[in-house]
């Protein structure tokens, strides 16, 4: 009940389990160049972004630290996954007309997993190769132009609840649609109904 009225984040909980040891240097260093903060020791950078939190006599990182920085994210979170599946036709189809043909799984630290997914994903679309009578030069038109889609995986990685155990983004592919689906319900006041003029 806390989650769904927005009084609790589980990203902000700690993770008893994990140590600064299970934590990537590269992701680390790299978020540390971007923030502007090379020179400052790792634990002191993690404390001050809420990431190191203290309890009783012990420092502990959150579940969010994890989540972005884990070098093996499925030993914490196996549901920090997108699972691509390319489906032959227009509907999925069970049994012996079973009709999954590509299935693929991306397991990575939110830091890494947008990136893997948007270079797999590429790799699967089409492109249309087209003569403009005009010019007479050949075009190239992807089967779905980048922005909308990726902002789609973006916004499923960022806003999925985490706290959900056993789900995964979730994209299929068929033959006339992609469909993204990430764990989680609307937030707060959003509802189907409302949802096209209410922010939260």
């Amino acid at each position: 009940m806390e989650y769904a009225k927005g009084s609790r984040h589980y990203e902000d909980e700690i993770n008893s389990y994990a140590t600064l040891e299970d934590l990537d240097d590269d992701l680390l260093n790299s978020y540390k160049e971007k923030i502007g903060a090379e020179s400052i020791e790792t634990s002191q950078v993690l404390r001050a972004r809420g990431f190191l939190r203290q309890q009783g006599d012990k420092e502990y990182l959150t579940n969010a630290a994890v989540l972005l920085f884990a070098k093996n994210i499925m030993q914490f979170y196996s549901n920090c996954r997108v699972r691509f599946l390319r489906i032959d036709g227009r509907e999925l189809q069970v049994g012996d007309k079973f009709n999954i043909i590509k299935d693929k799984s991306i397991d990575l630290p939110i830091l890494r997993i947008i990136d893997e997914a948007k270079n797999y994903i590429s790799d699967q679309l089409r492109v249309f190769i087209t003569q403009d009578i005009k010019t007479g030069k050949f075009i190239e038109t992807p089967e779905y132009p980048e922005f909308p889609w990726l902002e789609g995986i973006v916004n499923a990685v960022a806003h999925r609840d985490y706290s959900m155990t056993g789900c995964f983004i979730k994209i299929s592919m068929y033959d006339d649609r992609l469909e993204i689906e990430s764990p989680g319900c609307l937030p707060d006041v959003v509802t189907v109904n409302n949802i096209r003029e209410t922010r939260f």
